[in-house]
């Protein structure tokens, strides 16, 4: 049976099949050019497209993904005690999603204007009737072509109880964006035109017809890009080092270091495509007036990065070793905020009409389907466009830095096991954090919306402002414990368990808002959502003791060797406790970018409650009182009210924990000398446990409190591999 569609009654009926190729390919040399001088090269390759599925022509999206690196290393043994290492690297990656792409503009050649001229925007525009599927396609076109060129070479020297190393990395970076938004334009064409008309003058309900509507060319709705994203940026980095690990006496070592890094802002080449923001005059700033830098954001030239460890096993107890260690280590601003920058006015935006069905519209479909709209001068006197949503950075540079520390204390057990505890603690600093810049919010006023704090009036043309700081802050403790065998008789089994919390502002970085009250972040201090307090963890390697040699069938012949012996059991064993989540409401504050949270009434979340005459205790009883499968007491939560922000914590619930055990089983056959096939069976989630995914926290919604969803049931896979 075939995948192609088929026409059932009046409707075309089909399965879209989307496909991908992944071709990858690798070659490398390596040349022992003499004792002292070794030399290694290596190219790979891949393409991995990934082909839209549409039933009508050029319809869909695809992903275009494909790269290439190079890289020479040159190991050069300059005396005994001193190692050189010279590298070289280019890296290429090509990753965009867009519409599926032709060879001419076709908007401006069936006379549909007002949309991108951009070659790679050319294609059928987004067309839909009221009551049909439409045709063509209007996403987004996003993604980003970067070169990297890298050199670097690190140099170790061995000089008596001293081990130092030092270096330099030193990289630039090419990079293409592109983020256009509904660049083909979009027309849908509702029952409005050839409708009847009601006594107010408006189309009558169930007269006229979407698609005759379409014939006659006149749209309800259309809407389309005004000029483009696509921006390409230039940035550098260096990194210097020097590192000692000095063995001050055999019970002694000491590792000490000092690294300096460097990333310069990214600068456009289309400067006219960036601008920053002076929130003193509360207006856009740009480098072609000479009113920024070039690079928008200011250069940090102080990222140095101490380090310091040491290691002591004293010679009085030699099956103990303390380890500890403290440095500072620095992030780079997510690229993902440079983007955002060229999606904005006056570089990009969109224009959107609607139509009421009176009289005749303006505009017909294939005359003058779009204003022809251009793209406003940068001068002086630029105003924002009314009703704008503007997107903003940070204009002071300083990196995100996380400080870290540890401190460990190991124990040897005879010859075998090895037993460790840990305790690991870092603090981050100036980490991302987007929110709304011109809300109307004030510090001190944590749960009311303040409507005469907002910052910029109506007339600077500004209704929202997403502002990408660095105002995020973090900090993690955890006590890790670890008990390991080496594998020896057969056996080997590693545990740990972790006991931890991890706190932020903002676990979302530059991909969320998870904000409340954009003047009072103190209210976003919680939990992060990735946090998982407990997490234990225990695999075990065991060969089955039967077979020439073992406990059992240790004289076996060679045939019942082969069915009977070398088999060998693995398996890994995962508690872990549950992630956090916010208790959200429907945002009636008039903020936006904002995670509105629920108010709390006092009731505790794990409180019994009564549900049609039933006593229902979260948590528990799943398969008698609480069918339902609730999870925490929804009377714990009510909505927020308008103008008002929820007085709820952040990332209160946590959800279910779980146990999983997933084992695996292999066997090897000898076949000939040469020839081997392996036999494996792996069970995921092998005792079938549920696995509860977190609950509905919308206090909005009727399923608000339950669990509806769980992780996959247990899965068996059985694998043959020959191996020549």
């Amino acid at each position: 049976m075939t995948n192609n569609p088929t026409v059932q009654g009046a409707n075309l009926v089909g399965t879209p099949v989307q496909k991908l190729n992944d071709d990858q390919e690798s070659v490398r040399i390596d040349w022992l050019i003499s004792a002292k001088h070794s030399l290694f090269g290596r190219q790979t390759w891949q393409n991995a497209p990934l082909e839209p599925a549409s039933l009508t022509p050029l319809g869909g999206a695809e992903v275009i993904s494909k790269g290439t690196n190079e890289v020479m290393q040159l190991t050069s043994t300059l005396t005994p005690r001193v190692v050189n290492v010279l590298r070289i690297f280019h890296s290429y990656a090509n990753l965009f999603g867009q519409q599926v792409p032709v060879s001419s503009n076709l908007a401006q050649t069936i006379g549909i204007t007002g949309v991108s001229t951009v070659p790679r925007n050319w294609g059928v525009p987004n067309v839909s009737w009221q009551g049909f599927s439409g045709i063509g396609s209007n996403g987004l076109t996003q993604g980003n072509i970067i070169n990297n060129y890298q050199v670097s070479d690190s140099v170790t020297w061995v000089k008596g109880s001293h081990s130092a190393k030092f270096g330099f990395d030193v990289r630039q970076s090419r990079m293409f964006i592109d983020s256009d938004n509904s660049p083909r334009g979009s027309f849908t064409f509702n029952a409005s035109w050839t409708a009847a008309l009601n006594a107010q003058g408006n189309p009558a309900v169930g007269t006229g017809h979407g698609v005759a509507d379409f014939l006659l060319g006149y749209p309800t709705n259309m809407n389309g890009a005004v000029g483009t994203s696509q921006t390409h940026f230039r940035f550098y980095t260096q990194n210097y080092y020097v590192q000692d690990d000095w063995k001050i006496t055999r019970e002694l070592t000491v590792n000490y270091g000092l690294r300096y890094e460097y990333v310069s802002p990214p600068v456009a080449q289309e400067l006219d495509h960036v601008f920053g923001f002076d929130f003193n005059v509360g207006k856009q700033i740009f480098p072609t007036l000479g009113q920024v830098r070039n690079s928008i954001i200011e250069p940090d030239h102080r990222n140095f990065a101490p380090r310091l460890g040491l290691a002591y096993n004293p010679i009085w107890a030699t099956s103990w070793v303390i380890r500890a260690g403290v440095g500072i280590y620095y992030d780079q601003t997510q690229l993902n905020e440079v983007q955002f920058t060229t999606n904005s006015p006056p570089t990009f935006f969109q224009q959107n009409n609607n139509f009421t069905g009176r009289g005749l519209p303006p505009a017909q479909l294939g005359v003058n389907a779009l204003p022809v709209v251009p793209v406003p001068a940068i001068t002086k006197d630029y105003q924002i466009p009314p009703n704008t949503n503007v997107f903003a950075e940070e204009l002071n540079g300083r990196k995100p830095r996380e400080y870290m520390w540890s401190l460990s204390i190991q124990k040897s057990i005879g010859t075998k096991w090895l037993a460790e505890a840990a305790y690991v603690g870092s603090q981050g600093r100036r980490l991302s954090k987007r929110y709304n810049s011109d809300a109307p919010a004030a510090p001190g006023v944590l749960y009311r919306v303040v409507p005469e704090a907002l910052r910029f009036p109506v007339s600077s043309g500004i209704v929202g402002m997403l502002y990408s700081s660095q105002a995020g802050k973090s900090e993690f403790h955890a006590m890790n414990l670890k008990l390991e065998r080496r594998f020896g008789e057969g056996f080997s089994v590693l545990g740990s368990y972790s006991w931890s919390h991890s706190i932020d502002t903002d676990s979302g970085g530059s991909f969320g808002s998870p904000n409340l009250n954009p003047a009072n972040f103190q209210l976003d201090k919680g939990s992060s959502d990735f946090d998982i307090r407990q997490r234990f963890v225990m695999s075990v390697i065991a060969e089955a003791p039967v077979g020439r040699g073992k406990w059992l069938l240790g004289s076996a012949g060679p045939i019942l060797n082969q069915v009977a012996g070398g088999w060998q059991i693995t398996s890994t064993t995962v508690f872990q406790s549950g992630v956090n989540r916010n208790v959200t409401s429907p945002n009636l504050s008039t903020i936006s970018f904002i995670t509105e949270r629920a108010d709390a009434t006092g009731i505790a979340s794990n409180a019994p409650f009564t549900a049609g005459g039933t006593t229902i205790k979260p948590g528990e009883d799943f398969g008698g009182a609480n069918q339902s499968l609730y999870w925490f007491n929804p009377n714990a939560f009510s909505r927020a009210a308008p103008l008002t922000f929820g007085t709820s914590g952040r990332d209160l619930i946590s959800g279910p924990g779980f146990w999983n055990w997933d084992i695996s089983l292999f066997k090897k056959f000898q076949l000939t000398e040469s020839k081997q096939l392996q036999f494996r069976a792996e069970l995921f989630n092998a005792f079938n446990q549920v696995r509860f995914n977190p609950p509905n926290v919308d206090v909005s919604s009727p399923f608000f409190g339950q669990i509806q969803s769980a992780q996959p049931p247990r899965i068996v896979q059985l694998g043959l591999r020959l191996q020549f």
